[in-house]
């Protein structure tokens, strides 16, 4: 089992960074089991997050991918803003942000809520 910190959230995060898109993690994580670590087929499960980052590791590396599991059904913004989402896809979104206070805030903010809770200066490796 591989359980990468997703990027630029929680552990990973640093103040000004750079975002990274879904798409652009479920590429760096097909990398991480392909190319780093060898693996030439691997499955993938995600909630919340990782639900949007293994459906798009499922759409773009498909012929590297055993199965995926999701515990969070999400419709890809981009599907949204292309119009391609179906009128029940878009009925499911509104209701799931306006029914969960993190995804109404996720939604309208790039903002991770877990670095509110974290020190400014991570404390020295040497201690």
């Amino acid at each position: 089992m591989v359980a990468p910190s997703l990027p630029g959230f929680g552990v990973s995060f640093r103040p000004g960074q750079p975002r990274l898109s879904i798409a652009e993690i479920a590429d760096l994580f097909a990398e991480l089991m392909s190319d780093v670590l060898g693996y030439e087929a691997f499955g993938a499960q995600g909630g919340d997050w990782g639900s949007q980052i293994s459906s798009s590791l499922a759409v773009r590396h498909a012929e590297r991918l055993t199965g995926v599991h999701l515990n969070l059904l999400t419709i890809p913004s981009e599907a949204i803003a292309a119009g391609d989402a179906t009128e029940e896809e878009c009925q499911y979104l509104e209701e799931a942000v306006n029914g969960s206070s993190h995804l109404s805030v996720e939604s309208c903010s790039r903002v991770d809520l877990g670095a509110s809770a974290c020190p400014p200066e991570a404390p020295s490796q040497d201690t």
